[in-house]
């Protein structure tokens, strides 16, 4: 069974009853969040998701639908920087016959419209383009707007959830997001926090997604106390949506049931600046400090590729020049 945490609930259920929609709350930061995403749902209110890209803004905004008032109604989503600036405002508020040459001669329904009664997840606001944020303003402050080629406002019954991973205040500054629309969006904020600040719940991740995925592709997989370390010291540039896409990998191509170091790319058992103590340690002499890096690539390539010719392909380099550094390395302590 897997295990998901909603605060203090735990909610039992096999991995294919489970989607990727949903994710544990454990720690204190990642409780607040859900305190914050359940309020929302409770009462229809706006809502700014904010965080960086793969932190689960759009898991978020399903979450909050799913536990809502609108939960048996449309969700329907829109990725503002996925639709070409000149049909953005078409896609989203439709239009009339003839409202522009090539327009359909019966006009469109817009995806406002489409979501009436239930929610819409305005992905990547920060990407509208200046011209058009006014009617996302009339939108969040009156509920209504005219569609392309149109005189009559329309009412339409929506929750508004947005999502960015930019930070609205600078593009105000920059004059290029309006403040008065950054107001009417900032109702409740859920702050994603990326998944090296998560560290609590990232044990619980890796479980769930190793069950979830040996479930799914019918196969029997558990991980070593040594790959749970590799993946706790990962610093996870690629939040939740890069460790999903790992799991899912090794899930697959992991040649034993249990999944071990090996399985894993190079990267991610080289320290990065970001998780190195400097402060405790005092920084390294450059050439001792890039040496020493050398020395973990090379060994650990050849540990796991068997051969030079494999392992120059895969760094880049000549054959002779990887068979030089192994045994440079191989002989040093």
């Amino acid at each position: 069974m897997v295990k998901q945490v909603f605060g203090e609930e735990w909610i039992g259920m096999t991995a294919s009853q489970v989607n990727s929609d949903y994710y544990m709350f454990t720690d204190s930061v990642t409780k607040e969040l859900h305190y914050k995403a359940k309020r929302a749902a409770a009462t229809s209110c706006t809502v700014l998701i904010t965080g960086e890209s793969g932190t689960g803004k759009s898991k978020i905004a399903k979450f909050i639908h799913d536990n809502g008032l609108r939960r048996e109604r449309p969700f329907v989503t829109v990725n503002c920087s996925a639709i070409p600036s000149n049909l953005l405002e078409s896609e989203l508020f439709g239009y009339l016959p003839g409202a522009f040459t090539g327009a359909n001669k019966t006009g469109k329904k817009g995806l406002v419209e489409s979501a009436d009664g239930g929610t819409l997840f305005l992905d990547e606001i920060g990407d509208v383009p200046l011209e058009l944020q006014g009617k996302f303003l009339e939108l969040l402050q009156n509920h209504t707007f005219i569609p392309v080629g149109g005189l009559k406002k329309c009412d339409v019954d929506v929750q508004i959830i947005a999502a960015t991973n930019v930070d609205l205040k600078t593009r105000i500054s920059e004059k290029s997001f309006r403040e008065d629309l950054y107001y009417r969006l900032h109702v409740v904020e859920c702050i994603m926090p990326p998944l090296r600040e998560r560290r609590q719940d990232l044990k619980a991740l890796i479980d769930f997604f190793i069950e979830r995925f040996s479930i799914k592709y019918g196969l029997m997989k558990h991980i070593s106390d040594e790959a749970v370390h590799l993946l706790l010291d990962y610093d996870w540039p690629g939040n939740i949506r890069e460790l999903e896409n790992v799991i899912e990998r090794v899930v697959i191509l992991s040649r034993e049931e249990c999944i071990t170091i090996s399985d894993f790319p190079l990267h991610m058992s080289e320290p990065t600046i970001a998780t190195l103590d400097f402060e405790e340690t005092g920084f390294p002499k450059l050439d001792e400090y890039l040496e020493k890096q050398e020395k973990q690539l090379i060994l650990k390539a050849f540990n796991r590729l068997g051969s030079s010719y494999k392992v120059a392909d895969t760094l880049g380099i000549s054959q002779s020049r990887a068979t030089r550094l192994y045994k440079k390395y191989k002989e040093k302590p």
